[in-house]
């Protein structure tokens, strides 16, 4: 679950910034504004979430916010452990559009790990048409 992932006493902007300082990023200036960059990217208020502590974001805010902060430090994989548990329906379809947007747009691989075998069958369609299979 989305929530288990952050500090409690942490905002989401803290949790952009301890992470960006513990992997070697020191320009404060320069992490706040692509940390906002990828809030949009995942379709939240950036002004809003930064602020915001996550027992104040939905569920599927909270896995969106999650999402941007794994791609702060620009990775070429993603594993992404069950990340619609919890979620309703409608949420989970916007997480998966959300992956194949991404996916496509940022050349990344995933590994998608879950216990929801119609999600996973979901998910390998938004991808195939990436790796050129139909």
């Amino acid at each position: 679950m989305a929530m288990n992932a952050f500090n409690p006493v942490l905002t989401i902007g803290g949790h952009f910034l301890d992470t960006a300082l513990a992997h070697g990023m020191t320009k404060q200036g320069a992490v706040h504004a692509h940390a906002r960059a990828l809030l949009e990217r995942v379709h939240l208020d950036a002004a809003r979430v930064w602020r915001a502590f996550p027992h104040q974001l939905s569920g599927g805010m909270r896995q969106r916010v999650l999402i941007a902060l794994s791609l702060l430090l620009s990775p070429s994989l993603l594993i992404l452990d069950e990340p619609s548990t919890a979620l309703d329906a409608l949420s989970q379809r916007a997480i998966i559009q959300l992956l194949r947007q991404l996916l496509q747009e940022l050349h990344l691989s995933m590994l998608f790990i879950s216990h929801d075998l119609s999600l996973a069958g979901r998910v390998e369609d938004a991808t195939m048409g990436r790796n050129g299979r139909s």
